[in-house]
């Protein structure tokens, strides 16, 4: 699979398990999977397959 454009060997991993991995919280990111924005209810159900492409985006606020 390919996250956020680097080449990763992992077995098939549910986007919670990946979220994990990288020590992120679901509640500030959005995942892209296969170009479709995937629902935060789908986390721990949607598996990540290889040849899939996930796009992982961090939200942070400023001022």
């Amino acid at each position: 699979m390919q996250v956020n454009g680097k080449q990763l060997d992992l077995d098939n991993i549910t986007i919670t398990a990946l979220l994990e991995q990288y020590q992120l919280s679901a509640d500030n990111v959005v995942i892209e999977l296969n170009a479709e924005i995937v629902p935060k209810e789908q986390f721990n159900q949607k598996l990540i397959y290889q040849g899939d492409q996930v796009e992982i985006v961090s939200l942070f606020g400023g001022g």
